[in-house]
């Protein structure tokens, strides 16, 4: 089973229990961080899940920094489990700017800096609830790239010198 099918059950069982135990979000609107943790394979992993009662406006905040030579990450968001919600909506800011709308997207290479998942919809009397997962992955700069080629280079020369010096002493 891969990460992505692991998280959408843990995300499922955990939106189900809360829907069972009456949890809401009686200010149908609220903010909070989405805090990152270590899912294995260099890759960092997020859920975010909330009973919702009528209309509701939801948003989760994250920072991508520049370390150790990454300054970028891919990121993956899955939000395909929730019920009970019309015109459920899930959008990626990064300030002003809106980068993505629906329940599943992906981007390659986002920069560092500051961004906000807002989730937006309205339940009937009885709510709803959604469930989620958002993962992260370090992108190599260009320069840690160009470094990484230039290194492979110069062991394939040496190898290739070693191998010519040895068909010359054979000879």
């Amino acid at each position: 089973m891969d990460i992505s099918a692991k998280t959408r059950k843990i995300s499922l069982v955990a939106g189900l229990m809360m829907l069972m135990l009456g949890v809401t979000n009686p200010a149908n609107a609220t903010t909070a961080p989405l805090i990152f943790s270590d899912c294995g394979s260099g890759v960092s992993c997020a859920s975010f899940l909330s009973n919702v009662v009528g209309t509701f406006n939801d948003s989760y905040t994250f920072n991508i920094t520049s370390t150790s030579g990454f300054g970028a990450a891919a990121l993956n968001i899955d939000l395909t489990t929730f019920a009970n919600i019309a015109n459920f909506n899930l959008g990626l800011w990064q300030g002003p700017t809106n980068l993505a709308n629906g329940t599943i997207f992906s981007f390659a290479s986002l920069p560092s800096g500051s961004y906000l998942l807002n989730l937006t919809g309205t339940t009937g009397s009885l709510g709803g609830f959604y469930a989620g997962v958002a993962m992260l992955a370090p992108v190599p700069e260009a320069s840690a790239w160009l470094m990484m080629l230039v290194g492979v280079s110069l062991v394939g020369l040496a190898l290739h010198r070693k191998t010519n010096r040895e068909d010359l002493i054979a000879a």
